[in-house]
Order: C-alpha cells, then structure tokens, then sequence
C-alpha cells in the first residue's frame, strides 16, 4: 500500500521552535552564524529570509528533510546570528553562503533562497557556482523593474491580511524580534533590497540548474516575475503554488516535493519507484 503524507504542522498561535539538539553555532569568515541541520540525504542550504528566523520554516524544515540534509542556517544580520556593523546586500550574503560551506566541510549543496534571500542564492550562482548542486529561488525579489518599496509594502500587507493570515500570529513575534535585534539591517532589506533589481541584472549569468518555486497568488512578486526569471536564467524551470508569497510555509509537503522533484531531474537523489514497483527491491 502507498504511504499517505500529511503536511507538517503550522502551528496558529504560537510561535514555532526547533528543537534545541538540532541547534549549533559556528563561524563563517569571523562571523557567528546560527543554524540548525536535520535529515539525511545530499546537502541543502536553506537560507531564512531576513525577517524571519530558521524556526519560522520548521515545517519546511521538516518536509526537506526526508529527502535531504537540511541545513536552515540564519545570515548575519537576522535571527540570533551576529550582528552587522552595516547591512549587507546579495553580494555578501552570497560570500557568507559559500563560507557557511567552506566552514562545514560541504564542497556543493543544493541552495534555496526565499523573498530577500532568493536574491542572495541568484548572487551565488553568479559569485560561486562551483559550490552549487542547483538553486531554488522561492518568490524572490528582484524580478520587478519599477517596483518601488512603498508599492511592495503595500503589495505584501495584502498578502498577509488575505491571503496568509493564518500566519502572522506565529510569525509575527519571529519579525518584531529580528526588528529589535537587527533594526538597520531589517530596513535595508526592507527599504532597499526589496525592489533592488541586482538578481534580475545578473540572472543571464546562472549557470546553475535553477528551479522557480513560486506562488500564482503572489502579489508581493507576482507571477511574472518568476517568468521574467525564466526568459533570462539558462538553466532554468518553473513549479507553480496555486497559493501566496510564503507558501513554502504555508504547504511545506507540497514544496518539499517541488524540491524532491527537482533534484530527481538533477540526479541528486534516486527516482521514485513506483508503488507496483517496489518488490524490485527485495
């Protein structure tokens, strides 16, 4: 019989945790970065978006990490990572991304990058491709020439009152606690790197195999960004979410298997042997 899958937990109320065993600290460049790392599997970064912390993803987290191993690790400037002296763009986010592999040991990994992040995950591709198994740009920014950040703020106010509301009561103590702890950073990435257009710029430039995974009722960076993306990415494809901008949260299963799927085409991980198939493996 085919085993069902039911999706990870999104909890309404409070806010969601990791467990604290999964919970480490290391160095990357001189810089303290949090992360926490599940699963078994080939190597996948996630990268939380700086207004979130890891624990925010934990059901991702959870869904990733049946087909790999996870690493959620928080960039400084956002979670309980160091602090900045300045904010940094895409560019040194990326550096600290191939640095956070350096410093564990990885030579390549999967990268998945969401919102502010998926800008750092395009700069990767283009800085350090070397390092990149493929990447996952989750609704990112970038895409949208002539967004300005009051637009956007607007856009993602609608997204978060309509369309995902069931998400700000856990994950709003998350984003007032980043703000509180990483205030000039937050607003740089708020104010600045939302609507700067740098990963659209560079995306000619990928190299890597990169997966879109993107919501079809997005507004904060609609559908066609993601396809402005794709006409300009080598490499590249699109899995639509027939839900909003942070629907890797909102329906961990159905993103895990986007992921999974993707890295089948890749030749990451085994194909699925189908249910009438599975005595070939006794």
């Amino acid at each position: 019989m085919m085993a069902t899958h039911t999706e990870p937990s999104v909890p309404d109320l409070i806010p969601p945790t990791l467990p604290k065993w999964a919970e480490q600290y290391i160095d990357v460049n001189g810089m303290r970065t949090r992360f926490f790392q599940s699963g078994q599997g080939p190597p996948l970064l996630l990268i939380p978006s700086a207004f979130l912390r890891a624990p925010s993803y934990r059901g991702t987290i959870e869904g990733l990490a049946a087909h790999f191993q996870v690493t959620a690790a928080e960039m400084p400037g956002s979670g309980h990572s160091q602090r900045l002296k300045q904010p940094w763009g895409f560019a040194e986010g990326a550096d600290w991304a191939a640095g956070l592999l350096d410093a564990l040991n990885l030579d390549r990994a999967l990268v998945v990058g969401h919102s502010d992040t998926g800008g750092v995950a395009a700069l990767m591709g283009v800085r350090h491709p070397d390092r990149l198994d493929g990447l996952v740009m989750v609704d990112s920014v970038g895409g949208f020439p002539g967004a300005t950040w009051w637009s956007l703020l607007k856009s993602r106010l609608h997204d978060g009152m309509t369309e995902e509301s069931r998400l700000n009561l856990p994950l709003t103590p998350h984003m007032i606690a980043n703000l509180l702890r990483h205030p000039r950073n937050c607003l740089y990435h708020a104010f600045r790197l939302a609507a700067d257009t740098e990963p659209l710029e560079v995306a000619s430039r990928i190299t890597a195999p990169t997966l879109l995974a993107w919501g079809r009722r997005d507004h904060t960076f609609p559908p066609h960004c993601a396809e402005r993306f794709q006409a300009t990415i080598p490499d590249c494809r699109i899995i639509w979410s027939n839900a909003s901008h942070d629907w890797l949260i909102l329906h961990p299963r159905e993103f895990a298997d986007a992921v999974a799927s993707f890295a089948r085409e890749l030749g990451l991980i085994p194909p699925e042997i189908p249910a009438n198939n599975l005595s070939a493996l006794t």
